[in-house]
């Protein structure tokens, strides 16, 4: 275990000597937002029925349902994303992609996406929203999937065979 928090501590502090202050302004943007995933369900968890909306449909309503537990399938996602932004970025790849500036991008729409769907299903199981906005949702997604594919294509132009 001592090995393990070692190299945490390590990566962590190269992270901190490396990053430029953009990266540093981008986990400070990220990081509240994995904060408030978390915090909204249990604030609100007295006012939630046993069951929650877990999937929406194209048109945005509701059309799977799960237990509360469910709530925090995302801020674990979620949690896994900053997990491999700040520690182990070569363990899926996602962050190795392109420059500083895309990753910083995938980063933030995904961060942005998941807290959206998050607040989303609480707020639909409190029955103060209807639908989930999918012009927003896709809005997000398309900047995330647009980052993305852009470092997928500069990273295959920049390839030697």
């Amino acid at each position: 275990m001592g090995v393990i928090l070692t190299k945490y501590r390590r990566e962590f502090m190269y992270l901190l000597r490396y990053a430029d202050s953009s990266e540093l302004v981008t986990l400070a943007a990220g990081l509240p937002l994995l904060i408030f995933q978390f915090l909204h369900p249990i604030i609100n968890w007295k006012n939630l029925f046993r069951r929650v909306p877990f999937l929406f449909d194209l048109r945005g309503r509701p059309y799977t349902i799960a237990g509360k537990w469910s709530l925090f399938i995302l801020p674990l996602i979620s949690l896994v994303i900053v997990h491999d932004y700040l520690f182990a970025p070569g363990v899926t790849k996602l962050f190795t992609m392109g420059g500083r500036h895309d990753r910083m991008a995938i980063f933030l729409s995904l961060m942005l996406l998941i807290s959206y769907y998050a607040t989303t299903q609480v707020r639909v199981a409190q029955a103060k929203q209807a639908k989930l906005s999918g012009s927003l949702a896709l809005y997000l997604l398309s900047a995330a999937a647009s980052s993305l594919f852009y470092a997928i294509w500069r990273d295959m132009q920049n390839y030697r065979y």
